[in-house]
């Protein structure tokens, strides 16, 4: 009888033990449990309840397995502090990144203090199954435990006269020097100078001039380059508004939005992810006065980061736009144009006359310039064109062997 209670008390005890995860956790391989090692027999075992119980960067399943919790490198590395609440997220139509309650998923960034503040969407497998416009104060983070699929397209860019990229209305203060403006006129010209495109890694392109019987109204210059290989996910620099000219100059270029697309097995982009910036608006005429044309805003920054990579069928864009016309004595100007996405290294163009033309934006693609072009002067009582804005930035932990980009990929 002894015999018989003291066997079926340890069966009892050994099930119990087998059964619990925190037993299991700290006893790998016995009893029952599994091996827990975290190599290839099993994965290690943790109790969701103890947050101590799975090494540092990784996070317990509710499956009672330990699972990576951080992803990316360096200054780009995110740590998950809790599992996302929802294990699939299909992404599409309209998203807002200071007001969309999925931005909420908790996490810690180790290379910054404080964490940036960002919009982060996160789930197990994420996939971008219709077209996506991304809008909103806060750059954009999407994080796939596994993966991550571009299927359709992403406009995380900015446009004249319209919606504007994550990121691109609250950009750091004091991250894109200010330059020097352009000036409103000269002896009473009522002539604007154009005003200058914003920077990024290189610089946004000289503001034109405004002349009128030798009376010259400088037009803006850009400020500095930003850092060549931006550690900060941040948008793009706006472009100067033009100079009044006893009128109104045209409103500045807006820079492309900020996003940051990673995951823990496989991202694959097979469509499109724009983060260019806006084209400057024209100067306008009015009372006698003409106004100088606007910059347009540099490219945002788009960053990559995966085990693998599958960039068939990709189109990756952090064009600048191209600067607003200035305006003649009796017509306002021309809107510089938006990068078109779908034409990667194309220029986009700079507004037409009455008055002098925007200059076109910087693309960085193979055998184009980083740099905005300058608007152009103009004369016989005509303000200057805006400058264009600056290509932007786009950085991947992989070659990219099939994309078509602009400006090019930096691997880092």
């Amino acid at each position: 009888m002894i015999r018989i209670t003291v066997a079926i008390t340890l069966a009892l005890l050994f099930g119990c033990q087998k059964e619990n995860p925190a037993f299991c956790a700290a006893h790998p391989g016995e009893q029952g449990c599994a091996n827990g090692d975290g190599g290839s027999d099993a994965p290690l075992q943790c109790d969701p309840q103890v947050a101590s119980s799975c090494p540092a960067k990784q996070l317990c399943s509710p499956d009672h397995v330990c699972v990576a919790a951080c992803f990316g490198s360096g200054p780009f590395e995110i740590c998950l502090t809790a599992l996302p609440a929802m294990d699939t997220v299909m992404l599409n139509g309209s998203l807002n990144t200071g007001t969309d309650g999925r931005c909420a998923t908790p996490v810690d960034w180790p290379a910054k203090d404080p964490d940036p503040d960002t919009c982060v969407i996160a789930g197990t497998t994420v996939t971008v199954d219709n077209d996506l416009s991304v809008v909103g104060s806060k750059p954009l983070v999407v994080l796939a435990r596994d993966t991550l699929t571009v299927a359709k397209k992403i406009d995380a860019a900015s446009h004249v006269k319209g919606t504007l990229g994550p990121g691109a209305t609250d950009v750091p203060a004091g991250t894109c020097p200010a330059g020097t403006a352009p000036q409103d006129e000269v002896n009473g010209n009522n002539l604007g100078g154009g005003g200058a495109g914003g920077s990024l890694r290189d610089l946004g392109g000289v503001g034109g001039t405004a002349d009128s019987g030798g009376s010259i109204t400088p037009g803006g210059a850009p400020g500095a380059k930003v850092a060549a290989d931006p550690t900060d996910l941040r948008a793009g620099c706006q472009g100067q508004t033009g100079g009044a000219g006893g009128a109104q100059g045209g409103f500045l270029g807006t820079g492309g939005g900020a996003v940051f697309l990673l995951a823990g097995q496989t991202l694959a982009i097979h469509e499109l992810v724009n983060v260019s910036g806006a084209a400057g608006e024209g100067g306008h005429a009015g009372g006698g006065g003409c106004g100088g044309g606007g910059g347009g805003g540099s490219g945002g920054m788009l960053v990559l980061f995966a085990p693998a990579i599958d960039d068939m069928g990709a189109k990756l864009v952090a064009n600048g736009g191209g600067g607003g016309s200035g305006c003649n004595s009796g017509a306002s100007g021309n809107d510089g144009k938006d990068p078109d996405p779908m034409m990667v290294t194309m220029q986009a163009p700079g507004g037409m006359a009455p008055g002098g033309g925007g200059g076109p934006g910087g693309t960085g693609a193979a055998g184009a310039t980083l740099a905005g072009d300058p608007g152009i002067a103009g004369g016989g009582n005509h303000s200057g064109g805006g400058g264009g804005g600056a290509a932007g930035y786009i950085q991947s932990n992989k070659t990219l062997t099939k994309a078509v980009a602009s400006p090019q990929v930096t691997v880092k």
